[in-house]
């Protein structure tokens, strides 16, 4: 085995180099590398003293916080999986992880305590540390960085997915690594000096073991928060930004953060005209569209400028024109998906025999193929999204037409017993000029769009029909 397969082994290194810079900011609260990296050591004390070792497992229960980046450096720099769950999960769904991984440890604070009283399981985990532990000064100030295997689980997370069996995406220590050096290839993000605007909890991962500081911005995204963040001195203006379309909607004309050079847009698609109010107000910087998923990011990615310029010229409403695939990643299209494989492409899910059989497969030389579950449509290099797999390529076209009229992509179409129906906000006013543009609607429904709870930009439709 080759020495530093661990991953935590990249941030130790920026600790040591530059101790007094700024790692992480958070609502107000300020770490420096050595600080984390102190955090960390004083965390591991406790686990180490209960016979913490490689390949145990470790539930971690903390809202964003440099106490949360704490114990995850503490716990995978000693070999054990860090454990993540939806705090919103059904309780059947805790229960059905818990049994399949076992948790040693359960590392929480205040939150964590109170909501670990969901479920009798999670009391019952072993051993139970208070992340309190990491503000104690009598506590060891070094971090321990343990020598692992490539495949080690680094991090664990569940999501409950659409069906009632939670789905594990496995990230090991050589898939974090492989995924920081793609990261870096295509985004060119050690170029950068000052912080990076995150709304990623893994990108400022990726920051940590690169020596960038992230300026995290909890899920709220309240006008205080912004309006503190940019009032921080001038070394401390973000010179980047990793964000979905909502954020930077949301930003967008709004005088904030004046020194973005590099702002790296993703997980979702992005109508055309964010992109051009953005382009607008920050002339300068340098725009970059990235396709990709939890399982596999990056795995596309374009100037963004030129997606929003292809994607008009062919008469859509959102950036459909998702770029070049690039180099790390080896796809194959098919009717209605694309498979892709590479090193940063996550291995198959842990608890999730259907979702496995739907889409994982390897292939006669051992590697792992992951189906995106999204249509692309290739004209020469470029990639174009072109719906879920599930979605008839028909009634993806029509849903993209309707954006075109309405100048809006608050809407989707669904079939159900009865025909082609268009579900969305403020649709009342147009009900009739719908019907008579799109013969293929059979009903129009107005309700209230969902979105997804950590982007904020992908409908999540059974939510907004009323289907649960």
């Amino acid at each position: 085995m080759s020495k530093w397969q661990n991953a935590v082994h990249l941030f130790s290194e920026q600790a040591k180099e530059k101790p007094n810079e700024l790692a992480l900011w958070c609502k107000g609260e300020t770490v420096t590398f050595a600080e984390l990296s102190k955090l960390a050591a004083r965390l591991q004390s406790p686990l180490r003293a209960s016979g913490a070792s490689v390949g145990d497992a470790a539930l971690l229960v903390e809202p964003l916080s440099p106490r949360m980046y704490a114990a995850v450096l503490a716990l995978m720099g000693l070999g054990v999986t860090v454990i993540f769950v939806e705090p919103w999960m059904k309780v059947e769904r805790i229960e059905k992880i818990l049994a399949l991984v076992q948790p040693k440890y359960f590392l929480s604070g205040i939150f964590g305590q109170l909501w670990s009283w969901r479920s009798s399981s999670l009391r019952k985990i072993p051993f139970k540390i208070s992340l309190g532990t990491a503000s104690d000064p009598s506590m060891p100030l070094n971090l321990t960085v343990v020598d692992v295997a490539d495949d080690l689980a680094a991090l664990l997370t569940f999501t409950s997915g659409t069906t009632g069996e939670p789905k594990g995406v496995v990230r090991t220590h050589g898939y974090l690594r492989k995924q920081l050096k793609a990261l870096d290839e295509n985004l060119h993000l050690s170029k950068f000096t000052r912080p990076d605007l995150c709304i990623f909890a893994n990108f400022a991962l990726a920051n940590l073991a690169m020596g960038r500081a992230s300026l995290l911005v909890p899920s709220r995204w309240t006008p205080d928060i912004l309006n503190h963040l940019d009032a921080l001195p001038t070394k401390l203006q973000p010179e980047t930004s990793t964000c979905g379309p909502a954020f930077l909607r949301r930003i967008c004309n709004s005088g904030l953060f004046t020194d973005l050079k590099s702002v790296h847009v993703g997980g979702a698609l992005t109508d055309c005209g964010i992109f051009e109010n953005a382009f607008e107000q920050w002339s300068d910087c340098e725009f970059t569209h990235i396709y990709g998923s939890s399982e596999a990011e990056p795995v596309a990615v374009g100037d963004a400028r030129r997606a929003v310029e292809i994607s008009r010229s062919q008469g859509f409403f959102q950036t459909l024109c998702l770029g070049k695939v690039v180099p790390q990643i080896r796809s194959e299209l098919t009717a209605d998906t694309v498979w892709v494989t590479g090193d940063h492409v996550a291995p198959f899910y842990l608890g999730a025999r259907d979702e496995n059989a739907k889409a994982k497969k390897k292939d006669e030389e051992g590697r792992v193929w992951h189906n995106m579950g999204d249509r692309i449509r290739a004209d020469g290099e470029l990639w174009f999204y072109a719906g879920r797999e599930q979605q008839r390529w028909d009634e993806f076209q029509i849903e993209q037409k309707i954006y075109s009229h309405l100048q809006s992509s608050q809407s989707f179409v669904h079939r159900d017993s009865e025909g082609l129906k268009l579900f969305g906000e403020g649709l009342k006013p147009h009900k009739l000029e719908l019907l008579r543009a799109f013969p293929e609607l059979c009903g129009v429904v107005n309700c209230r769009i969902r979105r997804d709870s950590r982007h904020r930009a992908r409908i999540d439709r059974p939510r907004s029909r009323g289907d649960r």
